[in-house]
């Protein structure tokens, strides 16, 4: 059994050394140059600082999927002026968008407000706190049938009726 693993093995390799030999398709010349490149990179890495190395070793990790490593915290010393350029530029933003929004620019759309008339999708459905209760009951279909539930509106729908009657409210 030996022999013929040998054997197979020696096909394989004169197949293969027969396919170096003639010209390379253009995809693998292509897949070539990155191998060289990425070994003259790895060459080059043994040359370089930590610090350097460390920004490609995460590159490399970011490239393949995985997460970016935080940055380092910054003291409040040094931090502070930064944050307060940052809102300097970001009021700056706010007035250019302004000035461009009243003049048909497209950056002052995000800014827009809801209009008033519309209502969230939030303020529709059923309300314990309004309706009317009769009986073990609450009686909201008033309020799925017109837009608006107002108390002033239950005001008319609900008046007693048959005169004044004790016990009811």
């Amino acid at each position: 059994m030996g022999k013929m693993y040998n054997k197979s093995n020696k096909k394989k390799q004169a197949a293969s050394s027969d396919a170096n030999n003639g010209p390379l398709p253009a995809t693998e010349e292509h897949m070539d140059m990155k191998k060289i490149m990425k070994d003259i990179q790895d060459f080059s890495n043994s040359h370089m600082s930590w610090k350097e190395r460390k920004k490609i070793e995460d590159r490399k990790v970011v490239s393949l999927g995985g997460k970016a490593p935080k940055n380092q915290r910054l003291p409040l010393s040094v931090a502070r002026p930064m944050m307060k350029k940052q809102k300097e530029r970001e009021q700056k933003m706010l007035q250019e968008g302004m000035i461009l929004g009243r003049f048909g620019g497209k950056l002052a759309n995000s800014n827009k407000k809801r209009p008033t008339g519309k209502h969230r999708p939030e303020d529709r459905g059923l309300k314990s706190s309004e309706g009317h209760f009769r009986n073990g009951v609450l009686n909201v279909g008033h309020l799925l049938s017109s837009e608006h539930g107002t108390r002033t509106n239950m005001s008319k729908i609900w008046k007693k009726k048959g005169g004044d009657k004790k016990g009811l409210w």
